[in-house]
């Protein structure tokens, strides 16, 4: 089977482009720990910024750290390191 993403135009030059995904990865019962999975792999391990990881931990602070870490299962190792350091601090 042959697989394409489509890209749709939102405006002033944006889009969103819908890849092809496994099912894991909509698997995710919390949506900010689905958001934040999909962000992270999107930016690439070696080009997450100490700012981006900043906001992660605010987003995540205001979320129930349970459902969050319920789907620790499914992230890659190190987005579950940043996950586990954020609620650390």
């Amino acid at each position: 089977m042959f697989s394409i993403a489509r890209t749709i135009e939102i405006s002033g030059g944006r889009g969103i482009t819908f890849r092809n995904t496994a099912p894991k990865n909509l698997s995710f019962t919390n949506r900010l720990a689905m958001f934040i999975t999909s962000a992270l792999k999107s930016i690439k391990r070696g080009n997450v910024t100490k700012e981006q990881i900043s906001r992660i931990s605010e987003l995540l602070h205001k979320e129930d750290k349970d459902s969050v870490l319920a789907d620790l299962r499914l992230m890659p190792e190190w987005i579950r390191e940043i996950i586990l350091q954020t609620y650390d601090e």
